[in-house]
């Protein structure tokens, strides 16, 4: 398969048709739902195998704090939404509303019926009306610079799928058989794109190297169409919640990055099934406090520990 770098296409030299039905046979085509939680779940199938369904989010839990994502599995943490998550979905629904054709009222409308009833802890900076106008402050910051239909937009190619399910097996043996879950914000046919609403600067070397998503979202929209000569375009589409400035930052994609995904997801299968009690704790950065865990006191706080 020849590579053709002209503007970076999501799958070098697979033409769209293709891409439609790979995209038709591994999902669920119209769920407007987001389709990853739970994060992770098990089942025991007829033949004795374990049935692994893993999301990206359950997967970079796992990368942060093995036991925590363990505690998510088994369903035992509380289930909290902070107001930046809310806001993140809130804005996702206008954005869905406007690629799908809606008008600019309905798009608004979305975003402020999923904001209106929202319940604002005490403590937070927020309350409930400052999140529906950063809401709506997003969406049209998306709308002004990423979206725009004139000659500035950043969506290029024709566009493929709007909030394309997948639910993907990528690993089978003898022992379980490992589902890929998740749900692409967009899919064109000249990358794929997912909507952040971020205050933090996404460094480009930094995504390109580390994300996790990007990777995790190739394999489960493209799985055995991967060779190694393609290449795909992931694009991370930025609203600042806090200047309403956005940003996109763009990386590739190969079956090398896919190969490897698929290694330490193996890795992972392997103790999940092993049924072990406890699984490593080793969160050593800002979300392993009392602010952001939601099982500290399962862990370092149950020792009196307090930051």
């Amino acid at each position: 398969m020849e590579t053709n770098t002209n503007e970076g296409l999501a799958v070098a030299d697979v033409d769209m048709a293709h891409r439609r039905d790979i995209l038709g046979v591994r999902s669920h085509k119209g769920l407007r739902e987001r389709n990853d939680m739970p994060g992770a779940t098990r089942t025991i199938l007829g033949d004795g195998r374990t049935a692994i369904v893993l999301s990206q989010s359950w997967l970079n839990t796992f990368m942060g704090c093995p036991e925590l994502a363990r505690l998510e599995m088994e369903g035992v943490l509380p289930e909290k939404h902070s107001p930046e998550s809310l806001l993140g979905i809130a804005v996702h629904a206008g954005i869905e509303s406007l690629l799908n054709g809606a008008d600019y009222r309905i798009a608004q409308r979305a975003v402020t019926t999923l904001t209106a009833d929202i319940q604002i802890p005490s403590d937070h900076k927020w309350r409930n009306t400052d999140v529906i106008n950063r809401a709506l402050d997003c969406l049209d910051a998306w709308n002004t610079g990423i979206h725009d239909s004139g000659l500035r937009s950043q969506i290029k190619g024709d566009i493929i799928a709007i909030e394309q399910a997948f639910q993907l097996p990528i690993i089978e043996d003898d022992k379980f058989v490992v589902f890929l879950k998740g749900t692409s914000d967009l899919v064109t046919s000249q990358g794929l794109w997912d909507w952040k609403c971020s205050a933090k600067k996404w460094q480009q070397w930094e995504t390109q190297r580390y994300n996790l998503q990007s990777t995790a979202y190739v394999l489960g929209l493209y799985g055995t169409a991967i060779t190694a000569s393609d290449q795909f375009v992931f694009k991370f589409g930025i609203i600042n919640p806090d200047t309403f400035r956005t940003s996109v930052v763009e990386v590739t994609r190969t079956k090398a990055h896919v190969d490897a995904l698929m290694d330490q997801i193996h890795s992972i299968a392997v103790m999940i099934t092993a049924n072990l009690a406890r699984w490593p704790i080793v969160g050593q950065d800002w979300r392993c406090s009392s602010k952001w865990c939601p099982a500290w006191n399962q862990c370092r706080g149950g020792h009196g520990l307090d930051w």
